[in-house]
């Protein structure tokens, strides 16, 4: 797929660049690489349905249209790995900090959230052709009302303010580049060599069980591996963490 400079909308004011991207998707007007950037989000969503708190102007909230590629057709969460792995990079060449992938794909630095991604397959029939992204970066916001992600910017990190626009851009660019020359079968090593915790023992929520257990892996399935007196696999959507 030959690289161009990608579509770039800029929204003053949406409900969800995830739903923008996948009206486009489904209209069939959709190009791959094609971002979706709001100044203002106001339901954005992360995991699990919780919404995602970013003041007007102050954060990345961006989705982004990926046509299907070839070398991820028969691991889609190969995808998700690659992209989460795209944003850390974005990110870690601007931090001194190290970053790390909290599964399936928030981004840490110090164990706080700098950032997360929710991604969005759209089939045919049972054919995957297109996945949307949706990427929530904390850049210049100081104050969150919400605290209990233990949130935190580049902004205090760094000290700095950023363009964000500019930062919203420069990250569609970095993603679609690093998709075209990641290499499959090396995403599963990179990702668990930046898993948060791994090789450590955390306390997981799953319904109404707390499971402490020590976090070894993630599979190419998108599979949680952790052990205890047993071994476990965990799904995405069925767990939380608990600090």
């Amino acid at each position: 797929m030959e690289s161009k400079t990608p579509t770039f909308n800029f929204l003053l004011n949406t409900e969800s660049t995830n739903n923008c991207a996948m009206d486009s998707v489904r209209a069939g007007l959709a190009v791959h690489g094609e971002a979706w950037y709001a100044h203002e989000q106001t339901q954005g969503r992360g995991q699990r349905g919780r919404k995602w708190e970013s003041y007007p102007g102050e954060n990345i909230t961006m989705s982004m249209a990926i046509q299907r590629l070839e070398p991820f057709k028969q691991q889609p969460f190969l995808l998700s790995m690659a992209v989460a792995l795209a944003v850390l990079d974005y990110l870690q060449n601007r931090v001194r900090e190290t970053v790390q992938i909290k599964w399936p794909n928030d981004l840490y630095i110090n164990d706080r959230k700098a950032g997360g991604i929710l991604i969005a397959n759209q089939y045919r029939g049972l054919e995957w052709c297109w996945a949307v992204a949706g990427l929530g970066i904390n850049i210049n916001q100081t104050v969150f009302s919400d605290t209990s992600g233990r949130p935190i910017s580049l902004a205090q990190l760094t000290g700095e303010k950023y363009e964000v626009v500019e930062e919203a851009r420069r990250l569609q660019r970095h993603v679609i580049d690093f998709l075209e020359h990641s290499v499959p079968d090396d995403l599963p090593i990179d990702y668990n060599r930046v898993l948060y915790k791994r090789g450590e023992v955390v306390r997981l929520k799953k319904e109404d069980h707390i499971i402490d257990c020590r976090i070894k892996e993630v599979t190419v399935e998108g599979l949680l591996i952790a052990e205890n007196e047993e071994l476990h696999q965990f799904r995405s959507g069925e767990l939380e963490w608990v600090f």
